[in-house]
């Protein structure tokens, strides 16, 4: 299943007399991060580190609650879903690689179209240089967005084989996922719109439909 509207259809499928099991996970994951990181967050340093670390945890383990999902017909346990904390570590030390490489590149891409920008002093350049920032991000997360994916279903895959994984996975596949990005756009404003209520119903309707691309993208490349 490679197809954006196939795979939506079927997470509403999934979903569909579960929602009120799907809203009750989104909010014990994301809900808990959110509030853990308002209390934590004055504190230097420590507090940062045990945000990361949570977030990470939790939000690993609403990956992994999307997996049992597609695997069960009935509701999902939260208990069930929780990941170890040696997935929890391989996933971070995924993000701040991942991060350290984009923010580096950005920084120097930046400072060439600032050189460049400076001695034109054109707008133009400035509107290209952010448009090409954002397609690059887009194109990095096609690439990468399979990584804690990976790692949550199986503890044995270390975190340069997940990267290296995830990079031949999405081949040929990478401008499917930035359109089925694209398309959730309209369903992020309305959410938006309701304070943020409705992406209680919105994230693990896209998260569900992201791990079946991936599961199908996956089937589809028979050698990884």
């Amino acid at each position: 299943m490679t197809d954006r509207v196939e795979c939506k259809l079927k997470a509403k499928e999934l979903l569909r007399g579960r929602w009120e099991n799907a809203v009750g996970a989104c909010l014990l994951f994301f809900v808990s991060t959110f509030l853990l990181s308002f209390l934590l967050s004055p504190i230097p340093i420590f507090g940062w580190i045990i945000i990361a670390l949570i977030s990470t945890f939790l939000t690993g383990s609403f990956i992994k609650y999307c997996i049992k999902l597609n695997e069960t017909e009935g509701k999902v346990k939260y208990l069930g879903c929780l990941i170890s904390f040696k997935t929890t570590l391989k996933i971070l030390l995924c993000d701040i690689l991942i991060g350290l490489v984009v923010g580096i590149g950005g920084v120097m891409f930046t400072m060439i179209f600032s050189v460049a920008s400076i001695v034109s002093q054109s707008i133009v350049i400035i509107i290209v240089a952010l448009i090409i920032l954002v397609a690059l991000g887009f194109f990095i997360e096609a690439i990468l967005f399979p990584v804690p994916m990976i790692l949550t279903e199986d503890e044995g895959v270390g975190v340069m084989e997940a990267i290296e994984m995830s990079f031949n996975i999405t081949k040929g596949y990478r401008w499917k996922y930035i359109v089925m990005n694209l398309s959730f756009i309209g369903w992020m404003i309305l959410s938006f719109l309701t304070f943020g209520i409705g992406m209680l119903w919105l994230q693990p309707y896209m998260m569900l439909t992201y791990y079946l691309f991936y599961k199908g993208i996956r089937s589809a490349n028979t050698t990884i």
